[in-house]
């Protein structure tokens, strides 16, 4: 059985771009300990942390570097004021909606949630910490990625993509800054815009994402599928590469003119680059950022794709 697909008419759309829901939404990764404040330590639950340790603030949250007083593991706690939500309705529909999702998915390459806790006054979500911050502001601090390097990211990912799509789960926000990194392994997170496409969707039509990422199907058809998920990696992975995305416009009808360009092209353009990226690296992107979903490599093509399979020529450099 083919899973079910959120086809939507164009009729009252409402278009989301909200605010991040992950435990590190939007936040930098600086340790924020002041030398000079004294050290208020706190307790929920089993576990401990430090209010001067924060990870960084969003905004409904903060997030606090904190430790399992069982496992003696380090955490991250986010720190939800019910009062800053409680006449936000889209944000706490996306906070339920990820919590539920993270309970149901078990996989390295995602965010592990730990625990969920709620209290009369705030809402508290633990999960792995991830000491490299995420990938948005490591390419930005470097630049760009050695292909290397960007392909030990991207096949961890393409991992993630077939977990989800083996339960029919389409993430609809894969960017850099929604993939954290912790001991060069990446984790996709931030899943308040995921969907189970297993389960029965709601009528309102939604055109959900970061633009810069979306499918061009999901601005024409309001579609939603793994290969919406996979043209968004195609986007990460030469962003990896290049430190830049392939489609940078300004507006939305800038960023059609650049898809009907593309679509006549047929082949994204690789000169004036950082590095010089290798053919079966050009494949891969060029087999994935395909304008027609039905001509675009399905995620089970791009894991069996050469790139994927096969050792990188330079697997063994440190850098």
């Amino acid at each position: 059985m083919q899973p079910q697909q959120l086809k939507q008419q164009p009729q009252q759309i409402k278009k989301i771009e909200g605010p991040s829901t992950s435990p590190y939404g939007k936040i930098k990764f600086e340790n924020k300990q002041s030398q000079n404040s004294p050290s208020i330590q706190k307790e929920i639950g089993q576990y401990v942390y430090n209010l001067n340790n924060v990870i960084g603030t969003g905004e409904f949250s903060s997030v606090y570097k904190g430790q399992d007083q069982n496992t003696n593991e380090t955490v991250a706690i986010k720190i939800i004021d019910r009062k800053s939500i409680q006449n936000n309705q889209i944000f706490r529909n996306l906070l339920v909606n990820e919590i539920n999702i993270l309970k149901s998915v078990d996989n390295k390459c995602l965010l592990k949630l730990y625990n969920y806790l709620e209290t009369m006054n705030n809402i508290y979500i633990v999960t792995e910490f991830c000491s490299d911050g995420d990938l948005q502001s490591i390419i930005e601090k470097k630049g760009y990625l050695p292909e290397h390097n960007a392909v030990k990211i991207l096949k961890h990912l393409i991992k993630a993509l077939l977990y989800l799509k083996e339960r029919n789960i389409v993430h609809r926000d894969i960017k850099t800054q929604n993939i954290l990194v912790s001991n060069q392994i990446p984790k996709l997170a931030d899943f308040g815009f995921a969907v189970d496409l297993s389960q029965p969707q709601s009528r309102e039509i939604l055109q959900i994402g970061t633009p810069l990422y979306m499918a061009p199907e999901i601005y024409s058809h309001y579609q939603y599928t793994s290969k919406t998920d996979l043209w968004a990696l195609g986007i990460v992975f030469y962003e990896m590469l290049f430190g830049k995305v392939p489609f940078n416009a300004k507006n939305p009808k800038e960023l059609e003119q650049m898809f009907q360009m593309h679509k006549k092209a047929q082949t994204i353009s690789f000169e004036n680059g950082p590095q010089k990226v290798t053919e079966v690296a050009q494949d891969f992107i060029n087999s994935i950022l395909v304008i027609d979903p039905k001509q675009r490599f399905d995620i089970s093509q791009a894991a069996n794709h050469p790139l994927i399979q096969n050792p990188h020529p330079h697997a063994n450099k440190q850098n």
